[in-house]
C-alpha cells in the first residue's frame, strides 16, 4: 500500500512539475514575444518621427519654389540652412535643377551648418563653403564634375514622379549611407523644373535599433517593400525576403544560426506612403535559460515535498492498515456466514480486536460494522427463504397454468374430431396450435428457472417440433428452424409466439396448394436493440393463396402492433418472405 502512495504521490507531483514548467515557459515565450512586438512598435514610432521632419520640409520648399519661382540661386543656401538649424532630424536640404544648378546646406558631425553650391558659377564643381567670423566665404572643400541630375536622390524622384523617399544612397562628401524624402518641381506647362530633397543619415535609426535589441542580444532591422535592408542592427540576421509577406503584428518562431527566435515583423504606419516593414528577433535562450536554474530548484522543492508526503503516508497507513486488515477479514467472513449460515464468532472476535482501545473514527466504524452483520445476517437468512418459497410458488404457478392451457388444447382437439363442418374443425384446430403455443412458453419458463423471461432460441425450436407434428397437409413440408440466442420478457415472448404459429400455418395450408413437396424457414436474429422475425417459404405466392387477407392475417397485424413492430411482406413466383421486425424492450 506504501508503494501504491509513493508511486501515486510521485505521478501527482511529476505532472505538477511538468505543468508548472510548461506552463512558466509559455508565459515567458508569451513575454518574449510581446516585448518583440514592443520593440517593433518603438522603431515604428521613432521611425515615423524621423521621416516626419523631412517630408513637412519638402513639402514647403515645394511651396517655396513654387511662390518664387525665379529664386536667386545663391540665396537658396541660405534658407535651407535656417531650416537646417530648426530641425535636428535633417542633414542635407538641397534642391537639383534640370538645367544642372544645384544648391545645399549640410549638417555637419559638430552641429555646424555649411552650404554647397554647384553649376555654372562653380564652373560645374561641388563647392562646400562656410562664413567666416566677418561674414567672408571660406571654401572648405571642392568636389569637380558633380551634376545633381546623376545623383539617385535625382533620378528616384524624375522616376517616380510624386513626393516619396529614395534608395539608400552614400554621400558624396563623407561615405555615410543615407536617405532622402525627395519631390520633382514642375513648371506650369508640366516639364521638369528640379527635385527638392531632404536627406537624413541612416546611422542614426541604425544606432537607435542596435542599442534597443542588444540588450537581448536580438536582430533589428528596417526593410524595404522588396525585402532589401534600409537600416539593421547587424549585417547577418535571421531575416529572409519571404518573411516580409507574413501577418504583421503576429509572433513567429523561426531557426537561424542552430538557435530559435521569436519573430514579429510589423508594417511601417506613418505619414510617409511607403511599404516598408519593420522585423525584430530576439533569441529564446536569453528568456528561457534562466528555466535551468529555477527548474532544478523547483524539482528539489517538488523532491522535499514528496518526501514529506511519502513519510505522512507511511504513519498514516501504519496506523490504519493492521485495523482495515482486520475489518476485511470480518467482511470476507461475514460473506462466508451469510452463504453457510455458521455464526460469526470469529468474525466478532476480530471486530472486537479493532475496537479495543480504539476511540476514534475506526473504532466507531467496525462497532458500527458488527450491528449491521448483526442485522444482515437475520435479514439475509429471512430474504433467502422467502425468496425460496417465492420460486416454489412462482414454478407452481406457471405448471399450473400450462397443464390448464393443455387441457383447454386437449378439447379443442376432441371438439374438432367431432366436428362435422370442416371449416368449424379447421378452426379448431388453429386455436388448439395458439393455445399449445402458449402452454408451451410457461413449460419453457419453469423448465429453465427463469420467470420472467423466454430463452427465445430453445422456445422456438421447440415450437417449431410441435407446428410440424400439428402440420395437417398432405405435402411434405420441411420446416427450417434458426434462432438467435435471445431472452424475452414474458409479455413480449407470448405475441411473438402467436405470430409464428400464425405465419406457419398459414404457410402449412395456403402455400404448397397442388404441390408434393416444399420448405418453409423460421429465422429468428437479434439486430441492436431489435428483433427480427423472418417466415420464409417456396411456396405459390401470396397473391395465389385464398388466405391473403384472412383472419391469419388480421391477427398478425394485431399482435405486430401489439409488439410495436411493422410487418414487410415481399412475395412471388419463388415463394413468399414475411418479414416482423420489433424492438426487444417496449417504449411504453
Amino acid at each position: 500500500m506504501l508503494a501504491s502512495f509513493a508511486a501515486l504521490f510521485a505521478c501527482v507531483f511529476f505532472i505538477a512539475w511538468i505543468v508548472h514548467l510548461r506552463g512558466y515557459r509559455e508565459a515567458i515565450l508569451k513575454t518574449a514575444d510581446e516585448l518583440t512586438l514592443s520593440y517593433a512598435s518603438q522603431i515604428s514610432g521613432k521611425l515615423g518621427q524621423y521621416l516626419d521632419g523631412p517630408l513637412s520640409l519638402v513639402k514647403s520648399n515645394k511651396v517655396l519654389f513654387s511662390t518664387v519661382p525665379e529664386m536667386d540661386i545663391g540665396r537658396i543656401p541660405d534658407l535651407f540652412a535656417v531650416d537646417l538649424a530648426a530641425f535636428e532630424a535633417a542633414d542635407i536640404i538641397s534642391v537639383g535643377f534640370a538645367d544642372g544648378e544645384y544648391a545645399e546646406a549640410q549638417r555637419l558631425a559638430d552641429g555646424t551648418i555649411r552650404r554647397g553650391r554647384s553649376g555654372v558659377r562653380t564652373g560645374g564643381a561641388l563647392s562646400m563653403y562656410r562664413f567666416d567670423a566677418a561674414g567672408r566665404i571660406v571654401e572648405e572643400s571642392r568636389r569637380e564634375g558633380y551634376d545633381p541630375r546623376l545623383r539617385p536622390w535625382y533620378l528616384n524622384a524624375t522616376e517616380h514622379g510624386s513626393l516619396t523617399f529614395s534608395e539608400p544612397y552614400s554621400y558624396v562628401s563623407t561615405g555615410e549611407r543615407a536617405i532622402a524624402a525627395i519631390e520633382p518641381l514642375y513648371f506650369p506647362d508640366g516639364t521638369l523644373r528640379g527635385v527638392t530633397s531632404v536627406t537624413i543619415r541612416l546611422s542614426y535609426l541604425q544606432d537607435f535599433i542596435t542599442s534597443l535589441t542588444s540588450a537581448f542580444a536580438g536582430h533589428s532591422a528596417i526593410l524595404d517593400e522588396k525585402g532589401a535592408v534600409i537600416a539593421a542592427s547587424s549585417a547577418e540576421s535571421p531575416f529572409s525576403p519571404e518573411m516580409m509577406g507574413e501577418k504583421s503584428g503576429i509572433p513567429l518562431r523561426t531557426s537561424w544560426a542552430g538557435k530559435k527566435w521569436r519573430l514579429v515583423v510589423l508594417e511601417y504606419d506613418g505619414k510617409a506612403e511607403m511599404e516598408w516593414k519593420i522585423a525584430v528577433a530576439l533569441p529564446e535562450e536569453r528568456f528561457l535559460a534562466p528555466m535551468a536554474k529555477m527548474r532544478l530548484q523547483i524539482g528539489g522543492v517538488y523532491a522535499l515535498a514528496l518526501l514529506a508526503f511519502i513519510a505522512l503516508s507511511f504513519l498514516i497507513i501504519r496506523s490504519l492498515a493492521e485495523p482495515l486488515r482486520m475489518l476485511g477479514d470480518a467482511v470476507s467472513s461475514l460473506k462466508d456466514d451469510l452463504g453457510s449460515g455458521r455464526s460469526p464468532a470469529r468474525r466478532e472476535r476480530d471486530l472486537l480486536a479493532v475496537i479495543a482501545g480504539r476511540r476514534d473514527e475506526m473504532g466507531q466504524l467496525a462497532g458500527a460494522f458488527s450491528r449491521l452483520s448483526e442485522d444482515l445476517t437475520g435479514s439475509f437468512h429471512s430474504l433467502k427463504q422467502s425468496v425460496a418459497e417465492k420460486e416454489i410458488l412462482l414454478k407452481e404457478v406457471h405448471h399450473r397454468v400450462k397443464n390448464n392451457l393443455q387441457v383447454i388444447s386437449s378439447l379443442l382437439s376432441l371438439r374438432a374430431d367431432d366436428a362435422v363442418d370442416s371449416a368449424a374443425r379447421v378452426s379448431l384446430e388453429d386455436m388448439q396450435e395458439r393455445v399449445f403455443a402458449m402452454a408451451l412458453v410457461h413449460e419453457v419458463i419453469y423448465s429453465s428457472g427463469e420467470f420472467s423471461a423466454v430463452p427465445m432460441d430453445d422456445y422456438v425450436s421447440r415450437l417449431g417440433g410441435s407446428l410440424s407434428a400439428f402440420d395437417r397437409s398432405p405435402n411434405g413440408i420441411e420446416l427450417i428452424i434458426k434462432a438467435d440466442k435471445v431472452v424475452l420478457p414474458l409479455e413480449r415472448a407470448i405475441p411473438c409466439a402467436l405470430v409464428i404459429v400464425e405465419l406457419v400455418s398459414n404457410a402449412f395450408k395456403y402455400a404448397f396448394t397442388d404441390r408434393q413437396r416444399g420448405q418453409v424457414a423460421v429465422t429468428l436474429s437479434r439486430i441492436g436493440e431489435e428483433l427480427e422475425l423472418s417466415v420464409q417459404d417456396d411456396g405459390i405466392g401470396i397473391h395465389s393463396a385464398s388466405s391473403s387477407g384472412g383472419t391469419g392475417t388480421v391477427i398478425v397485424k394485431a399482435l405486430t402492433d401489439q409488439l410495436e413492430g411493422s410487418i414487410l411482406t415481399v412475395t412471388g413466383q419463388q415463394g413468399t418472405n414475411i418479414t416482423v421486425r420489433f424492438p426487444l424492450i417496449s417504449a411504453k
